[in-house]
Order: structure tokens, then sequence, then C-alpha cells
């Protein structure tokens, strides 16, 4: 049986579970349930939706300390963003690189993903802190 589009609000409603979930202490919940959306996301084809729950998968395994799992998410969602031109979840994606890179003690990597956010949230107007 073939996925639509209703189908998908599942996923999407997902996002609000998934912030409570962090909330409670409990990312490695919220990486398994944003997997899950992630899957029908991708069945349906809804390509920006895909890039913020790459961003959120990188997110909860960032809080779990799995700083390769995290960043290779933020990896996915940084080209999925710049192949579809999402600016902000290119700056999104680059906040949580530099961020993991900076776990990981490379500060030179750090630097550059955390000015390239820097520069794309400038150009957008979008405030300091509001990456996630």
């Amino acid at each position: 049986m073939p996925v639509t589009g209703r189908d998908a609000k599942p996923a999407f409603e997902a996002h609000s579970f998934l912030r409570a979930a962090r909330q409670l202490g409990r990312p490695g919940w919220a990486a398994q349930c944003l997997h899950e959306s992630l899957a029908v996301l991708r069945a349906v084809n809804a390509r920006p939706d895909q890039v913020v729950t790459l961003s959120n998968v990188g997110l909860a395994y960032g809080r779990l300390a799995q700083y390769e799992e995290s960043f290779r998410h933020y990896r996915q969602a940084l080209q999925f963003a710049v192949g579809i031109g999402l600016r902000f979840e290119q700056a999104r994606a680059h906040h949580g690189l530099g961020r993991c890179a900076a776990h990981e003690g490379d500060s030179e990597a750090a630097a550059r993903h955390l000015q390239q956010e820097s520069t794309i949230r400038q150009d957008l107007g979008v405030p300091a802190g509001s990456m996630d």
C-alpha cells in the first residue's frame, strides 16, 4: 500500500513529541522517533521536512555525546539543504557541525562551520541563538 501525504501527519506531529523527549532527558528515544519520522518523510518525498528532521537527529545524537553520528546527520542535512536551497537549514546544519567539531577538539573546523552559520544567519537577518 503506497504512503500518502495524509499518512505523513504523524511524522510532522512527532517534532513536538521530540522536543518534549529532549526536555525529559531522553534524547535516545527522540533519535529513535526521528528516524521513524524520517522514513515516513522519505516515503512521501517531503524534502524540506527531511532536512529539518536530519538536523534534529543530529541534535539528538549530540545530546547523547555520539558526535560521529551527530556529525553524519548534520552533514546529510547540510548537503540536502544546499541541494534544495534552504538557507536557514544550511545555517542550522553548520551550527550543529561546528558544535560537533568543538566537542571532538577540532577547533579549526568548529570555527569554520560557526563562521559559515553566522554569515548565513546575518544574510537572513536571523538573530544569534536561534539555530536549535
